[in-house]
């Protein structure tokens, strides 16, 4: 499939269906109400890379909103390489979708028992710009704050509209990512990834406790840490640490490992991304392809 090329098939309940087609009900909650949980995951190679890890936050995710998973992971992982032999795509970004599904009569409290909706979706995976990965990113403070008391910020579900929100912000800033505070100030996490700073031969990045999801490549950069001689850290971080830092980055299971090089347009370090971050995104594309 060329990268312009439509999506022809998605999966819903076991079923690949046409992509243009209209596949839920206008009732399920994951639509009325964003009640369920998503993953989202790299395919390199026609591989999900870190798959199960992303199957086993599926399910704890979905623990946390009492939401049944009833599929096998290994039933999920057959719906995904369906998805990608029937679109041909070996390069991809693909997600898995779990709603609360159609409920006999509506209102906030969930049916018991249900019949969750599972949708998988794929698309062909494109890299930034060559001009973005060699200058990084820049980020912009977004007004929107991260409720860390909330139990849904450490999980991923389906209503993501303060990401969206703070990502229009930053788009308006003339930024590429949104940087998000929590409640008290601390650093959080960016609108669609963690954040990491490298100072003093430490990565450091804001606990979860603070609001921080924690991320698939989140983990990944925690492994290679300690194999180019940084020590990884959870840290409950000050807007004034990403500041003095001397290198900052981003990392999500679709751009992998990015540096960011500017704050509200100032410069990160050297204002170009440095040597640990460059070495940390090599390490993780290595990983992509074993």
């Amino acid at each position: 499939m060329s990268d312009g090329a439509m999506i022809r098939y998605v999966y819903v309940d076991g079923h690949l269906l046409p992509a243009d087609g209209r596949h839920l009900s206008a009732l399920d909650r994951g639509f009325t109400l964003s009640d369920g949980v998503f993953e989202t995951m790299r395919v390199a190679g026609g591989r999900a890379f870190r798959l199960w890890e992303h199957l086993t936050r599926l399910r704890a995710s979905a623990d946390v909103l009492r939401l049944p998973v009833p599929w096998p992971d290994e039933e999920l992982a057959e719906a995904i390489a369906r998805l990608l032999a029937a679109n041909d795509l070996q390069e991809a970004v693909a997600r898995l979708t779990v709603s609360r599904g159609v409920p006999a009569e509506r209102g906030l409290l969930p049916p018991s028992p249900c019949a969750p909706t599972l949708v998988a979706q794929v698309s062909p995976f494109h890299r930034l710009p060559d001009e973005k990965l060699a200058g990084g990113l820049g980020v912009h403070t977004s007004s929107i704050r991260r409720n860390e008391t909330s139990p849904t910020c450490r999980i991923k579900v389906c209503s993501y509209l303060d990401n969206v929100l703070a990502r229009m912000e930053a788009r308006e800033a003339g930024a590429d990512e949104a940087l998000l505070l929590n409640t008290a100030g601390f650093l959080a996490c960016c609108s669609s990834a963690n954040l990491h700073v490298i100072s003093g031969g430490r990565v450091l990045t804001p606990s979860v406790e603070c609001g921080a999801l924690p991320g698939i490549t989140r983990g990944v950069v925690q492994e290679l840490a300690a194999g180019i001689g940084l020590v990884w850290e959870e840290a409950w971080l000050r807007p004034a640490d990403l500041a003095a830092a001397e290198e900052a980055l981003l990392t999500n299971s679709v751009l992998g490992v990015v540096a960011i090089t500017r704050v509200d347009g100032r410069l990160v370090g050297l204002g170009t991304p440095g040597r640990a971050t460059l070495r940390l995104a090599r390490e993780y594309e290595d990983l992509l392809r074993p």
